[in-house]
């Protein structure tokens, strides 16, 4: 007999039916989640791009400890500097002369001696010394580094800095590794807004040029400057992250040709197509060779200058007159040439087969001359006569009168010139700055000519010197095409090979602990002054917050100018103005001036 219990044949295959049911609802509930997460990935890779970018690196056997010299050439060899140490620092690696985190010294020149300020002590330090960093004294702390407040940015400067009197001011040679080097450099080569493989190839480039500087430095006292002699180099800013990722991701990447450090070079923008070495600088360079660009040509910010070429001419224009010099030796008898009209323009004379680099455009003109012709006597008379006057053998003066009877002669009226005649003038030397064409001051530019409406425009493009890679390029390839870094560094430097450093880095140095009798007794602090209540705002003035530890108050929108004034952070200021480069005028009740407002937060 059955169970009360038991399911009878029809009940199981119900309960069968609502558990399958069950399943298939579960299982579209997980499907729709997992469809709608690929989706929202999908989307996030299509905003933010994707890294793709394993750059085919094979392991070097160089070893290393990747440490450059970085000559502070933007500085301008100030008479004085002012620093906040962002670490543990000596003087000359001496633990007796020691700074804690935070300290600000200032250091002055004085005829080749400079002198070191602190609180209340100024001490002589010689010719030259230099602040030693090391390691820092709390377990999770940052090594740090200091802050120049001469330098543009008022970034951290992460490394050892040697200072020298020259007799006019000091000049500042800072060592550091060269993956902290980068971060300050990367983010001013190109920018922090860069797509993200596109700033990875520029941290690449950069690596290896900078390398192979310090393998070239002979004996000088640094191996690169920071301006774009070398490589623009401003410090450390935290809150470049874009930046920060792309070097720490190429970590110790380099480009290697015949065993030693690739030239790799890289300008702003080449204009459409890729320089030679030979081409600017003479030398073959077999990885960097001329060809067109079109990722360059397809950005809009590759920057370029236009101007318009009339099939009339302006009669007295720059240009008409600058065609009518040209011409005139071609006509005889002409005492006089104007140009009627232009018939055609072309670019000739390009310096290597197939270059946009043309050192002359040819015009096919019309013109008109004038010749001399015998005046009418009766007119000739009524003119003034011309007297010459000059010094004789003696050093006296000697009059000269015209003869009365010779004869005179006046321009003839325009008469039109048989067909037309074909006329260059040089791109570079004439016709770039005659017609406002100039973007380098070398003659780096290429040249593209395209007919318009009523004439022609000439159009001059490339910011640079236009060898190796174009940042504009980069930024497309990477933005618009999906390009990683690999494919950006390839097409700019076939050929080249890629290996990875393992940098050697040397441990910074601890200090000795400080004698425990220093906890036995507390110096009298002397108490900050109390900053007075600012007064109520005037039309668009607002309060803002200092949030940099110290900040210099100039006398002019730039670090040229005077520090007038130190405010320190959490102190209030009323802003007055705004300025170039991100300066504004402040005021409290105790000074006016001016200051950076990266360095103040909005109330």
């Amino acid at each position: 007999m059955a169970s009360k219990n038991a399911m009878s044949k029809k009940q199981r295959k119900k309960a069968e039916e609502a558990r399958r049911k069950r399943k298939n609802r579960i299982i579209g509930f997980f499907s729709a989640i997992l469809c709608t997460i690929l989706a929202v990935v999908a989307v996030v890779m299509l905003f933010h791009g994707s890294d793709k970018s394993d750059i085919s690196a094979q392991p070097s056997d160089i070893v290393d400890d990747g440490y450059l010299r970085v000559f502070l050439r933007s500085l301008n060899t100030p008479k004085a500097m002012g620093l906040t140490l962002d670490g543990v620092y000596t003087v000359d690696g001496d633990a007796g002369f020691r700074f804690d985190r935070g300290s600000e010294i200032t250091v002055a020149q004085d005829a080749g001696v400079l002198y070191l300020k602190v609180g209340g002590l100024t001490i002589d330090m010689g010719g030259s010394f230099s602040l030693i960093r090391h390691a820092p004294e709390k377990e999770g702390e940052s090594a740090g580094g200091i802050y120049i407040h001469e330098s543009e940015k008022d970034n951290l400067f992460a490394g050892d800095l040697l200072m020298s009197a020259t007799g006019t001011g000091i000049d500042s040679i800072l060592t550091l590794q060269v993956e902290d080097y980068l971060y300050g450099v990367v983010a001013y080569e190109m920018s922090n807004s860069f797509p993200i493989e596109a700033l990875k190839a520029q941290a690449i480039a950069a690596r290896t040029y900078a390398m192979r500087a310090r393998a070239s430095s002979g004996s000088r006292a640094y191996d690169v400057v920071d301006t774009t002699a070398d490589q623009v180099y401003k410090g450390f800013d935290s809150s470049l992250g874009n930046v920060i990722k792309a070097v720490d991701e190429t970590r110790g990447i380099v480009g290697m040709a015949n065993g030693s450090f690739a030239q790799c070079y890289y300008t702003a923008s080449n204009g459409g197509q890729i320089a030679s070495t030979k081409q600017v600088w003479g030398g073959t360079v077999s990885y960097i060779e001329m060809k067109d660009d079109p990722y360059d040509l397809e950005n809009p910010y590759s920057q370029q200058k236009k101007a318009f070429i009339s099939e009339k001419p302006k009669q007295g224009s720059s240009l008409e007159s600058a065609l009518s010099a040209a011409l005139k030796p071609q006509i005889n008898g002409a005492a006089t040439v104007r140009i009627d009209g232009i018939n055609s323009v072309s670019l000739s004379d390009s310096d290597v087969n197939g270059s946009l680099m043309y050192s002359s455009v040819t015009f096919n003109v019309s013109a008109s001359k004038q010749t001399y012709v015998l005046a009418d006597s009766s007119e000739a008379i009524k003119r003034p006569k011309i007297v010459f006057v000059h010094k004789g053998e003696d050093g006296k003066l000697v009059i000269t009168q015209p003869d009365p009877n010779a004869p005179v002669y006046e321009l003839s009226d325009w008469q039109k010139c048989d067909g037309s005649y074909t006329v260059k003038l040089p791109t570079y030397k004439k016709l770039k700055n005659l017609l406002s064409l100039n973007i380098n001051s070398g003659d780096y530019e290429v040249f593209y000519l395209e007919k318009a409406s009523g004439g022609w425009e000439l159009i001059s493009r490339r910011f640079g010197h236009g060898v190796g890679m174009s940042q504009r390029g980069a930024q497309i390839m990477a933005g618009q095409h999906g390009k990683d870094a690999e494919e950006i560094l390839s097409f700019y430097y076939p050929g080249l090979n890629w290996y990875i450093i393992d940098w050697t880095e040397k441990s910074l140095s601890p200090i000795s602990a400080l004698p425990e009798s220093f906890g036995y007794a507390r110096a009298k602090p002397t108490p900050r002054p109390t900053q007075q209540p600012l007064p109520a705002l005037v039309g668009d003035e607002y309060y803002a917050t200092v949030t940099a530890t110290t900040l210099n108050v100039r006398s002019g929108p730039g670090t040229g100018n005077a520090i007038v004034a130190l405010l320190y952070s959490g102190e209030q200021v009323i802003v007055t103005g705004q300025f170039e480069d991100n300066w504004v005028s402040i005021k409290t009740v105790e000074f006016t001036g001016y200051v950076k407002a990266d360095y103040l937060k909005t109330n």
